[in-house]
């Protein structure tokens, strides 16, 4: 089950590797043992706020950069 320390450690991830799918792994093993690439995909996608990630690929940004992205399409989901 996903907990706040796993989120924690995604947030990490996020932050060193960046979101693309040649990061997945490497946040797996540094951050998320025992995940795997769709479930972090997954999750990655949920904190972004965003279903789609293709126009993240290579974007690195820390948690707050992270949740400020959240916001703003959650903002952008909400007025259309």
């Amino acid at each position: 089950k996903w907990n706040d320390d796993d989120k924690e450690n995604l947030y990490k991830g996020i932050e060193k590797y960046g979101i693309d799918p040649s990061s997945w792994k490497k946040i797996i093993e540094e951050f998320c043992p025992g995940r795997d690439v769709l479930f972090i995909r997954i999750k990655a996608s949920r904190l972004i706020g965003s279903q789609g990630l293709n126009r993240y690929h290579g974007w690195i940004g820390t948690k707050a950069e992270v949740e400020a992205e959240y916001e703003r399409n959650k903002a952008i989901g909400l007025a259309t």
